[in-house]
């Protein structure tokens, strides 16, 4: 069995332990994923395997024959050949076999013609040639089509110059490479990134059914659920060991982790009453030796951790203010970028408290789209109406260009939040695992995700109503994605945003824009829906190249689909009503409040702060109207669903 075994490692940067003293084996047939915070060492352990990297000791041992392929984060990429050129690369791996042959020939034809061949070189001829015949060798243009095309390259791509394409594209190319010389284990550092949400199903696919053995990191939750069945999670350079998918995982370490923190919790009030103990009798010589005992016990204890991404602080972010209710409308929009037509009359009308995903191909216009709708991108063709009171907050994919100078965390932070809120500036830091003197750091030194979660939090932070999200999940990860969903979910303002994380668009989105390399298609509906209609609509749309998307033969199946797209479009609802019907009784509350403040003289002997009372009171009176109007709206959808259902 093709194997890497790894026994005993270990690995430090400076005085940082890595790995510590780790042992596992990957074989054929293992689904591993790598979890752990950023600087856990999943990328050193990587290249430790792929033979990149060193390890301070231990050994890793792989068996006689094994191939291993490793596909790094970040690749340099100087091809000058063409795309197809580059895949067929892949097949290289067939030359020595193909050499051993001629040789083979070579001689048997260069036999004198009055004797016979031996049978030793006839049989070793008949092997060879069994062998090339039995591999993918003779396949390999209709292997490297498909795989190509599943990673979103089209027929015109590939006679381009590998220099041609962009950074992520590149990196599609080194991705495709990798899966085309088919190793015996494969190592895929974040092999999700610049992926669109058809290459990632197609990928999912591909893995599935894949030959060899996986060990990948990614951020991508579906993903992951999708593919691997053991979890290796790294903590403090320890690693242990998993079986599950990642939800799996997610539901065990929870459950570790409320037996960890419980213990921790012991461990603190142990710990106090120590010192309690060492404070009060330190200077009384008739205690010394008890106090010296107490001082040694704390020095050997030792000390139990909670791994700092996952701690988990409580918040509430500002309610949005109030706008009308026709957020946004565009209007037979066109874009082009030379001959390049990216819109055409293209048509989107966002209502206040929508939350809309963007999604499909990489290329096709979401970025742009997304600059128009934010105001920064006034170069197209057709009205751009904005709706009263509309405040509009933008994140940007190239995060360097916004996040960047001396300034610290905590001044960037609070730089562009109002007055009020600025006291509360270190709790929404540390909600999105800014803690310590994290908030002292330069914005130079930040890390991609930390970057991003920093510009959100000032997002979150500002007196916007309508977040416009550019892949907002790119460089964070799955704890840092919880955490952002968690936020999204509090904001009472309207969401558009792109993505490709189908976990994300699942949880927040109740409309999507899908771009394809035809017209966009809006559906008005969550992702179950955009999914179940796709499975329906033509077989050409990327999407239906996944399994899982293909139609069945009968009604019966066309019921199921669409009672399922029912019952998660209800739980949607009913999870809205919910949190309606939470919204109007604290508004209610508060206008109780503010109807009592009339009856204090203090309000009387001062203009300007009647004017406040009278101005909070209209205010909150709106907002409560504006709310029993989408209660009534999400009350007659959910008995429309119930009626479908019955």
């Amino acid at each position: 069995m093709h194997t890497i075994s790894v026994q005993k490692l270990n690995a430090a940067f400076g005085d940082r332990d890595i790995l510590l003293n780790i042992s596992f084996s990957v074989h054929q047939n293992s689904r591993i994923a790598l979890a752990g915070a950023n600087g856990s060492g999943k990328t050193t352990l990587m290249k430790i395997l792929a033979s990149l990297h060193e390890p301070d000791s231990g050994t890793v041992e792989i068996s006689r024959g094994t191939t291993v392929a490793y596909l790094p984060q970040h690749a340099d990429f100087f091809a000058d050949h063409t795309l197809y050129r580059e895949a067929e690369g892949a097949f290289e791996r067939f030359e020595p076999l193909k050499r051993r042959i001629r040789e083979v020939e070579d001689q048997l034809t260069g036999c004198d013609p009055g004797t016979p061949p031996t049978a030793g070189l006839l049989e070793e001829h008949d092997r060879l040639h069994q062998e090339l015949v039995g591999s993918s060798y003779y396949d390999r243009e209709r292997i490297i089509y498909r795989v190509l095309f599943g990673l979103g390259f089209s027929t015109q791509d590939l006679q381009r110059s590998c220099r041609e394409f962009s950074g992520g594209w590149r990196m599609r190319i080194a991705l495709a490479r990798i899966l085309l010389s088919s190793p015996d284990i494969l190592l895929l550092d974040e092999p999700t990134n610049y992926l669109d949400i058809d290459a990632r199903i197609w990928l999912t696919e591909f893995l599935r059914s894949y030959h060899g053995g996986v060990m990948l990191v990614s951020h991508d939750r579906q993903f992951l659920d999708d593919t691997v069945t053991e979890i290796f999670s790294l903590f403090h350079g320890s690693i242990k060991r998993y079986t599950g998918n990642y939800s799996d995982f997610e539901r065990r370490q929870q459950a570790d982790m409320q037996q960890l923190l419980e213990a921790y919790e012991q461990q603190q009030k142990e710990i106090a009453r120590i010192e309690q103990f060492i404070q009060r009798f330190r200077y009384k010589a008739t205690k010394a030796a008890q106090v010296q005992s107490r001082v040694t016990q704390l020095e050997k204890m030792e000390r139990i951790e909670i791994p700092p991404h996952m701690k988990r602080i409580g918040f509430s972010f500002p309610e949005a203010p109030r706008c009308g209710r026709e957020v946004l409308q565009l209007k037979d929009v066109s874009k082009s970028y030379g001959s390049l037509q990216v819109l055409d009359s293209f048509d989107l009308t966002v209502t206040r408290g929508e939350r809309i995903a963007v999604t499909g191909r990489n290329g096709a216009g979401k970025s742009t789209l997304m600059r128009i709708i934010a105001g920064e991108d006034r170069e197209f063709s057709g009205p751009r109406v904005i709706g009263k009171d509309v405040r509009i907050g933008y994140f940007q994919q190239n995060i360097d260009e916004v996040i960047t100078g001396t300034r610290t965390v905590l001044e960037e932070a609070e730089s562009s939040v109002p007055e009020h809120i600025r006291p509360s500036v270190r709790n929404f830091l540390g909600a999105f695992l800014f803690h310590g003197d994290d908030v002292f750091k330069e914005l130079n030194v930040l890390s991609g995700g930390e970057k991003s979660r920093l510009q959100l939090v000032k997002l979150l932070l500002q007196s916007c109503n309508v977040l416009v999200l550019d892949e907002p999940t790119n460089h964070l990860d799955i704890t840092s994605q919880e955490i952002l969903m968690d936020a999204l979910d509090q904001f009472t303002g309207t969401l558009l945003f792109v993505s490709h994380e189908q976990s994300f668009i699942r949880r927040l989105a109740g409309k999507i824009v899908y771009f394809s390399q035809e017209k966009p298609r809006i559906y008005e509906g969550d992702y179950e829906y955009m999914r179940w209609r796709q499975s329906r609509e033509t077989p050409q749309e990327p999407m239906k190249a996944a399994p899982a998307l293909q139609d069945p033969p009968g009604d019966a199946k066309i019921r199921h689909q669409e009672h399922k797209r029912l019952r998660n479009r209800l739980r949607s609802l009913e999870h809205q009503e919910h949190e309606i019907i939470e919204a109007v009784e604290t508004l209610e509350e508060r206008l109780q409040e503010l109807q009592q403040c009339f009856s204090l003289p203090e309000y009387y002997q001062d203009g300007t702060q009647l004017k406040q009372l009278q101005d909070a009171v209209k205010d909150t009176e709106a907002r409560h109207h504006d709310l029993l109007e989408r209660w009534n709206e999400v009350t007659q959808e959910i008995s429309a669903c119930r009626k479908e259902l019955a």
